[in-house]
């Protein structure tokens, strides 16, 4: 018999987190959904059975975020008790968890670095800790980033106890791939960017190939920078004709076709130290649709693009130094990026959570 999976959400309608759900689902698992929904999110609901437990927004305090936080969590803790193993999404929920009770059975799913987000030091340090605390009292931790591990465990994380799952593609998406709608002209790249649409660095590309005119910028996906002031990416549709944004997509349905129409994929994190440590969906997306990827350099995935030659580095994010970058860019260039990507399988780039299923067979004393 399976252990019923008690699953906690930082957002019930994040991509990876209802894909990773349904990975257990699919293997038999009994699963219990719960998590906390952000206000004006247009994404789909999970198919599954779920149950919102708090709407946190992005203009919730941080102390009333807490609060949601805790009365969500523990409600689930009572309800559902101790014999049952719960998968914590985000530091924030995990360490909820631990202090509602000390002694659940846990894995902890590490997507960002929180402790690398906060301004005050002093909180970042105590967050810091924390989050290694997490990771050495889970009975597994499933890092999306192998940055993740470089950050929190400098000699390597304990193999028995860890595994390193990428945001990969959906396997919906295998043998999907369109032709493109037309050839690359290097005298007017389509750019795109496809997700949630944020980060002070993407705003600066994005008006640098804005004020440069002769190329397109397409967007895809929600704003996540509303309340961002000056470096309001929404802004940028309205104040250059070749910013267009296409709205929501669904994803994995839509990917095939928004790939087939863009030329080079944006992907230029770094407005935190949190983006030196990512290793975003979009480098596999990229590399699965043939398209060359742009991202800072001196970041953890800057060093698998150069390492795989896939896409092009961003060293100096002024607009000067954007605007050489963006004129730089030529064909043969373009294209020796192109037949890198193009010598990569396919498969390297889909999903595969299997080995995330491997680890949980030797734990004890959970039959999985």
């Amino acid at each position: 018999m399976k252990t019923k999976v008690v699953f906690i959400t930082n957002i019930l309608r994040q991509p990876r987190c209802i894909r990773r759900i349904q990975d257990f689902i699919n293997r038999g698992y009994g699963v219990k959904v719960y998590g906390f929904d952000r206000g004006g999110d247009s994404r789909a609901l999970p198919p599954f059975a779920h149950e919102c437990i708090g709407v946190v927004s992005s203009e919730t305090s941080y102390l009333k975020r807490l609060f949601i936080i805790w009365g969500g969590i523990s409600k689930v803790i009572r309800k559902e008790g101790k014999g049952c193993l719960y998968y914590l999404f985000s530091l924030d929920n995990a360490i909820v968890a631990r202090l509602a009770c000390r002694n659940i059975k846990y894995i902890y799913e590490i997507s960002d670095l929180m402790e690398l987000t906060i301004n005050n030091k002093f909180l970042s340090r105590l967050l810091a800790r924390m989050n290694r605390e997490t990771v050495k009292h889970a009975i597994l931790s499933v890092y999306t980033s192998e940055g993740f591990v470089q950050f929190l465990n400098p000699k390597g994380a304990d193999p028995k106890k860890s595994v390193v799952l990428p945001n990969k593609l959906n396997a919906s998406c295998r043998n999907k791939l369109l032709a493109k709608e037309s050839p690359a002209d290097m005298n007017h790249i389509r750019f795109g960017f496809v997700g949630a649409i944020r980060t002070e660095t993407t705003y600066n590309l994005i008006k640098a190939i804005g004020e440069c005119g002769k190329h397109e910028v397409h967007l895809y996906g929600i704003f996540t920078d509303e309340n961002n002031g000056r470096y309001s990416i929404r802004s940028l549709v309205g104040q250059y004709k070749n910013v267009i944004y296409h709205g929501p997509f669904r994803n994995p349905d839509d990917l095939p076709k928004i790939y087939s129409q863009i030329d080079i994929v944006l992907c230029y994190y770094k407005s935190s130290e949190n983006d030196l440590y990512l290793e975003p969906n979009k480098l596999y997306e990229a590399i699965y649709f043939d398209c060359p990827i742009i991202v800072a350099d001196d970041t953890f995935v800057g060093g698998r693009v150069r390492q795989l030659h896939v896409g092009y580095t961003i060293e100096r994010g002024d607009a000067a130094s954007l605007n050489d970058f963006i004129t730089s860019i030529n064909q043969a260039d373009f294209d020796e990026k192109v037949a890198a990507i193009k010598a990569i399988s396919k498969d390297d780039c889909i999903d595969n959570p299997q080995l995330l299923f491997d680890r949980l067979k030797s734990i004890q004393p959970f039959v999985v």
